[in-house]
């Protein structure tokens, strides 16, 4: 029996002696690295690499015009598809994807050393296990979007922000300056992190040099707002807010139902939340206003998206994390392992789904199967060609201008081009979003199959007979 239980009590001191940022980093490892090519690119993440494939003026000639916010995060990738080029590989969803892992899996580090300064070891380790296992950020660590390496820049600027309010030195203070502008320009929406930090500031013993580097950050982000304020339509598309959406909209901030609800008894267990202050009020300021201010601006302008409040993430696992240790012992070993669980469970489900929202690979693989010559192919909206691009390699099909059709590099200021007329073709392979009206009134569709939101349909002509009588009866005329 003593032989059997010696090793397993060395192991465990050793897990003890290791370092809390050590553990949850090879835990965020395991947990955002397999499979992270699996999945086919989404939309978003075509139009990233459509962006960062550009030339660095034909990228300046696109942010003049459309995605500003985006900018910093589309130079990065540039300079990260060179270099994966240079190296001789090629440019796979892993590779697109890895930059967003790896500063997930730093984000993580970055949160269990916070959680370790301010409450301690054990909260801090267990935070970093659930931000790891958490499936909103799970999901955009593998998501070639810039939402997780904003997190890492919040973070950062929070960790800076402590060693600053400590150690005043000017590097330290230049610093701080410079991560907070750069989380900014990574994404608009981490100035809702960032706002606590003010309040830190305005209660701190060098309180001067940190107001001086915080007004400098936002002075620095003035071009980024003043190119950006035309652009705010861009949000357009998201639809208003209604009571559901809210509801749906904070559950899955909160890791999904089965966390979410698991928090509400979490709270109704725990009430110890008073006399929390300082860099621990901070956390609670960066929980609660990013995903609360977004409610409340979405009652002008809806931005009711949950990745928006991705950065309130790592406040809202140290927060759970520092309430469950409240809990009697034998409770807070069941409730860390039940939310440790139902966040794994909800991430493994959305690691099955073949595709995120929509599957141009398997689209493009259908079409470049089942195409004859002299087929054409039609996107309405004319975005979706970004997608088909980049699983083809070129764009031999197409009905729409590139400046070069072999590199995927497309011309004008929107994304995906700029539609020119439907040539003369018996068959035409349309991807839609669904809306009616897509099909030109001379053809109807002979077969259709839905690839997430995208709708593949392969038109044929009707003959001229049929084709005269529709217009006759005033059929409606979709754009050709």
């Amino acid at each position: 029996m003593e032989l059997a239980v010696r090793p397993v009590a060395e192991a465990r001191s050793v897990a003890r002696r290791l370092p809390a940022t050590v553990v949850t980093i090879a835990v965020a490892a395991a947990a955002c690295l397999p499979g992270l090519g699996r999945q086919p690119l989404s939309w978003d993440e075509s139009v990233s690499v459509a962006a960062a494939r550009r030339s660095l003026p034909q990228l300046g000639h696109l942010l003049a015009h459309t995605d500003a916010p985006l900018g910093l995060y589309y130079l990065g990738l540039h300079g990260w598809i060179w270099l994966v080029r240079a190296a001789g590989f090629g440019l796979t969803e892993t590779w697109v994807r890895l930059p967003s892992a790896l500063a997930a899996i730093a984000a993580v580090g970055l949160a269990t050393r916070l959680g370790e300064r301010i409450y301690g070891r054990g909260i801090a380790l267990l935070a970093g296990i659930l931000l790891s296992a958490w499936p909103v950020f799970e999901f955009y660590s593998r998501d070639a979007r810039p939402y997780a390496a904003t997190v890492l820049a919040v973070l950062s600027s929070t960790v800076l922000l402590l060693n600053a309010s400590l150690d005043p030195r000017w590097w330290r203070v230049t610093l701080y300056a410079v991560t907070l502008a750069t989380a900014i320009y990574l994404q608009l929406f981490a100035v809702l992190a960032l706002l606590p930090q003010f309040g830190v500031v305005l209660r701190a013993e060098h309180r001067r040099k940190l107001l001086i580097a915080q007004a400098a950050a936002v002075a620095s982000t003035l071009p980024l707002l003043w190119v950006s304020w035309p652009q705010s339509g861009e949000v357009g598309w998201i639809p208003p807010i209604t009571g559901w959406r809210i509801a749906g909209f904070l559950v899955t901030v909160c890791g999904g139902a089965g966390i979410a609800g698991l928090l509400v008894l979490l709270a109704i267990a725990v009430r110890k939340n008073a006399g929390e202050h300082g860099f621990s009020g901070l956390l609670y300021g960066q929980a609660v206003l990013p995903p609360l201010l977004l409610i409340v601006g979405s009652l002008g302008v809806s931005v009711l998206v949950p990745r928006y409040a991705l950065v309130a993430v790592p406040a809202i696992a140290l927060i759970t994390a520092r309430a469950i240790a409240f809990l009697p012992r034998p409770r807070r070993l069941a409730f860390g392992s039940l939310v440790v669980i139902a966040g794994l469970t909800t991430s493994l489900i959305q690691r099955q789904s073949p595709y995120k929202y929509e599957d141009f690979r398997a689209i493009t693989d259908h079409i470049e199967d089942h195409a004859h010559a002299g087929d054409t192919v039609r996107f309405d909206p004319a975005s979706y060609r970004v997608g088909f691009s980049y699983y083809t390699g070129r764009d031999p099909l197409s009905v729409y201008p590139a400046d070069n059709a072999a590199s995927g590099e497309y011309r004008g200021d929107t994304i995906g081009g700029v539609p020119r007329q439907t040539p003369a073709s018996d068959r035409i392979w349309l991807l839609t979003d669904g809306r009616r009206g897509a099909v030109p009134v001379s053809y109807h569709a002979i077969w259709s199959r839905h690839f997430g939101v995208v709708t593949l349909e392969l038109l044929d002509r009707l003959p001229l007979r049929r084709t005269t009588a529709l217009v006759v009866r005033g059929g409606p005329a979709a754009p050709g």
